[in-house]
């Protein structure tokens, strides 16, 4: 009986035109994303070589004027000749095009060590912190970062490639998503989930006629919704990341990505490096707990409401709730400290790779602490569900 009941939703799921066009809105999304914007993308970490270039043929043409003239020149600044560091600068970007035309990426990456040195292109462009709370120290966050970041992939056993550097290997790009587009992945269980209860209202007698309790009909449908949202974004994650790797390769997981360890001072020396596939499986825990969390919100708000727009737009706020109030300035929200908010979580991708510490400086937040606040959630929201499902019956929700 359960897995006929379960059977059926899930193939109302599957054969759902509201939800069939927006998988492919989203394929399409991916697509262009993954075909028309990544590759055009520009990042600090691969330098623009046709300035570069332009630079170099202006710089040797002054080279020559000052051969044929006899005179050097001296930085006012340095002290040094103008010429010893313009000859200097010409050969290391030299060495960058050709290193970059003969996809040379560690001799890339050594040489672009030395360049960011003396032309700081790491953190050159003004707009990378415009609206930052804090831009000085954001600045001097994504320097240490880059360059722990750098290290690591000098160090690292496996081949190095340009798009490894650019961090537009399949397994980054997965990185990326899960570290912005984290709250995104789970509205698509709360888009799945908002009417799967009150289709049934058109058809009432179907389900009041069947032997199955009123809270197991609420606790079988979430797991349908759970199946097919876990399925939808696991089919989706594998289309981008089959593109990807096959216009950039698909990485390594033993990438490594730094975060900071401690929030007393920002110094170099405060940051570690965490493997790709420990991100990747705390991200994975994270998830799992949020989609079921939100699916359960989702049926809690299904017997309160009866109207799934009103469903899906209190709970999509419940989502956004903590961005809309996040202030880096105060390490509270309406009064309570952020690490005790459940929505603090909910941006998981930045929770699992530590950036959640730096963004508000406090240790409160934590993987543990995370893992404890949202299963108390859980708890308190199967609380409130198993009572609501007392009171509201099957009977009188569909009357």
């Amino acid at each position: 009986m359960y897995r006929s009941f379960f059977t059926h939703e899930l193939g109302l799921m599957v054969r759902s035109k509201k939800n069939l066009y927006f998988i492919l809105f989203l394929l399409l999304g991916v697509a262009c994303y993954c075909l028309i914007i990544l590759p055009d993308k520009q990042t600090v970490h691969v330098l623009d070589h046709e300035e570069i270039a332009i630079d170099l043929e202006n710089d040797q043409f002054m080279l020559e004027g000052r051969v044929r003239s006899g005179y050097t020149g001296t930085n006012s600044r340095t002290g040094r000749a103008i010429y010893v560091e313009t000859f200097f600068h010409n050969q290391l970007r030299s060495k960058l095009i050709h290193a970059y035309e003969n996809q040379d990426a560690a001799r890339y990456l050594r040489l672009k060590l030395q360049y960011d040195v003396t032309e700081l292109t790491v953190i050159s462009d003004p707009s990378m912190f415009e609206g930052s709370t804090y831009p000085n120290m954001d600045r001097m966050h994504f320097e240490y970062y880059t360059d722990h970041r750098y290290q690591s992939l000098l160090h690292m056993d496996s081949p190095l490639t340009l798009s490894m550097l650019e961090q537009k290997s399949a397994i980054q790009v997965l990185e990326q998503a899960l570290l912005v587009a984290g709250p995104w992945f789970i509205f698509l269980a709360i888009y799945f989930s908002c009417d799967v209860l009150m289709r049934d209202r058109e058809h009432p007698s179907i389900k009041q006629g069947m032997p199955i309790s009123w809270y197991k009909i609420i606790n079988l449908k979430s797991g349908v919704v759970l199946t097919y949202t876990a399925t939808a974004l696991a089919l989706l994650l594998a289309f981008c990341m089959l593109l990807v790797s096959i216009l950039n390769g698909f990485g390594h997981l033993d990438l490594a990505i730094p975060y900071l360890t401690s929030f007393d001072d920002l110094t170099s020396d405060q940051y570690d490096l965490m493997s790709m596939g420990t991100f990747l499986l705390k991200s994975l825990v994270y998830l799992v707990i949020l989609l079921f969390l939100f699916i359960r919100l989702t049926m809690v708000g299904s017997l309160l409401l009866k109207q799934a727009w009103l469903v899906l737009g209190v709970t999509s706020f419940i989502l956004l709730f903590e961005r809309v109030f996040r202030d880096r300035t105060s390490e509270t929200v309406l009064g309570i400290d952020v690490g005790y908010w459940p929505q603090t979580y909910i941006d998981f991708g930045k929770i699992a790779a530590g950036e959640m510490n730096y963004l508000f400086m406090t240790d409160s937040i934590t993987f543990i602490s995370g893992l404890v606040i949202l299963l108390l959630t859980v708890v308190m929201v199967e609380g409130l569900l198993l009572t609501l499902s007392k009171i509201i019956t099957k009977e009188r929700y569909y009357a």
